[in-house]
Formats: C-alpha cells, structure tokens, sequence
C-alpha cells in the first residue's frame, strides 16, 4: 500500500513538474544582461524555468563578450533565485556552475552567491575548483562607471603551479603546490585594457618546488607582488637545502617581460657565505633568459683573500 501511495505521488509531481517547468528564448534575458553590464552577453541552448518546489533557472552555456573577444564563459549553470529579494528591489540569487573559462583558465564545480542592488553586482562565497586546487574568495563590480570596475579578493589554495602557470602565462618553468593570495582592482572592457588598469597586490607561497626539470630545486619560494598599471614590482625569496636567494624586481603582466635579479647564497659554502652570486632573469615569462654573474663575487673573494694575505705580512714584520 505504501509503495502504490509512492508511486502515485511520484506521477502526480513529474506531471505537475513537467507543466511547471517553461522553455524559453533567452534573448530578453540577453538583452537585460547586456544593457546592465555593458558586454555582449550570449546564450547557447535553451533557458529553463523550473516552478515547482525550489524555483530555478537553468541555463546550458553563456558567455559575456566585448570587441569579439570572450570574457567569461560558463556551462550548465543553476540559478536558485531569492523571490522574497525581489520584494525590497533588490536582485538575489545563489549559482551554481560546471565549468568557468576566463581568458585561458578553467575553474570546475563552483558555485557563488549574487546580489545585484543600485548598479552594483556583488559575488559573495565564490568557491570553485582547478589546478588540483581550491579557488575561493568574493568580487564587486561597479556598473556606474563605463567600463565597468572590479575590486576582487581571492585565495587560491594547493593548486598546481606548473598547470596555472601553463595556462595564465604559457609556461612551465616552475613546479610544485603554490598557494595564493589576490587583492586586484582594475576595469577595461577587454583583457589587454583589464590588465593595463590592473592595481593590487599578488602574494604567491610555493612549496617543494622544481625549476623546469631540475628535481627539488627549492623547499620555499615566496613572491610578494605590487601592482601598478599592470607591472608587477616583486620581491623574492627561494630557500632551498643548499642555497637561497633574495631578489627584487618587475614583471610586465602584458607583455609578460621579466626583469628581475636575485643574490643566490650558497648555505655550506665558508669562502661564498657572506658573498651573494648575482643571478639576472630576463626575457619572458614563456622563454625566460638566465644570467649568472660569477665575476663579482670571485673579484670579492680575491679582495678578501688579498686583504687577509696582507694583514698576515703585517703580523709577521711585526
């Protein structure tokens, strides 16, 4: 008896739902969305309506574009949206996500927190995953402004160095797990715009890490980066078993052209202790060039040694 009750209630809520849940053209939606964000905001596949129970929204791809070029790119997204929200003229909703594409990154079965109020969208609880990692973090865009403006905070946790680095700058230098920390303010209407207005601060902790093929090349690296007009001026830190390193420098976040220099300390050395190699790294990110400068630290052994040489001559002549 209860198994036909079961049954019976089951058929009264697929029939029920199938009539609640309305298909629709996106292009009214499209439309709205373009004109609050000032991109191009297409939809691929049919809008759903889903009425019975908990009420949402599912779409099978959209994109927001600008100057034909893709900004952000989302599949099989779910949206549960707050009708009481609506009430206080406000725009609150909770999202969920498949797949999230940005520029050249790939993020996996995130979700977020919306609210639009007063030209202002609001991401709150962003959580999302790549790289063998965790993204998560929160985003305010200003959509008086013409372009719209960012101020986003992440934090990206045990993710795969040399994947993220593939992807965000096409190479593969360094290895290992890296941790992240982000605080960016920038606004442009496209990537190359985006990253030219970009400000903020980078912090980047890697750990048990490898420089191309070279197996255990650092325990700890630690970059410290600060962003002004899409040129990150960083300091560094390596330390490995044998060795570390400290150095500043730039890194054009465009044209991705390094301009660093570090002072590479060999730790079992007695003669290099106080004297630092001076490494210079130059080139690009995808094709970066090394430069070890080994003539000054052996012109300040030589020095030293010629200095001690002669104090020992001056003890012995009494």
């Amino acid at each position: 008896m209860i198994m036909v009750f079961v049954l019976i209630a089951g058929l009264i809520t697929y029939s029920v739902g199938k009539r609640l849940t309305h298909t629709f053209t996106p292009s009214w939606i499209t439309e709205k969305l373009s004109t609050i964000t000032g991109y191009d905001v297409s939809i691929q596949g049919p809008v759903n309506w889903q009425y019975i129970f908990t009420p949402h929204v599912s779409i099978e791809n959209i994109r927001f574009q600008s100057q034909g070029e893709t900004l952000i790119e989302l599949d099989h997204i779910t949206i549960h949206p707050d009708l009481f929200s609506l009430l206080q003229k406000k725009v609150t909703m909770a999202v969920t996500f498949q797949h999230w594409r940005q520029h050249r990154l790939n993020f996996y079965q995130g979700s977020a927190h919306i609210q639009y109020d007063k030209d202002t969208l609001i991401l709150k609880n962003i959580d999302t995953h790549g790289y063998q990692g965790q993204l998560s973090g929160q985003a305010t865009v200003n959509l008086r402004n013409t372009p719209p403006e960012f101020d986003i905070t992440l934090r990206l946790t045990h993710a795969n160095m040399e994947d993220f680095l593939r992807d965000i700058a096409n190479t593969n230098i360094l290895r290992g797990e890296m941790d992240g920390n982000i605080r960016l303010h920038s606004k442009g209407k496209n990537t190359t715009e985006f990253i030219q207005s970009l400000s903020g601060n980078i912090n980047i902790h890697a750990i048990k890490g490898q420089v191309e093929e070279k197996k255990n090349a650092f325990d700890q690296l630690n970059i410290n980066s600060h962003i002004t007009d899409g040129v990150a001026h960083s300091d560094i830190n390596v330390r490995a078993k044998n060795y570390h390193a400290d150095g500043e420098g730039s890194i054009n976040l465009l044209t991705k052209v390094l301009n660093l220099k570090l002072n590479a300390h060999y730790t079992h050395s007695k003669k290099t202790k106080n004297t630092g190699i001076p490494i210079y790294i130059t080139g690009t990110l995808a094709s970066p060039q090394v430069e070890i400068d080994l003539a000054t630290p052996l012109s300040q052994l030589l020095h030293t040694d010629k200095n001690k040489l002669l104090q020992r001559l001056h003890n012995i002549s009494g």
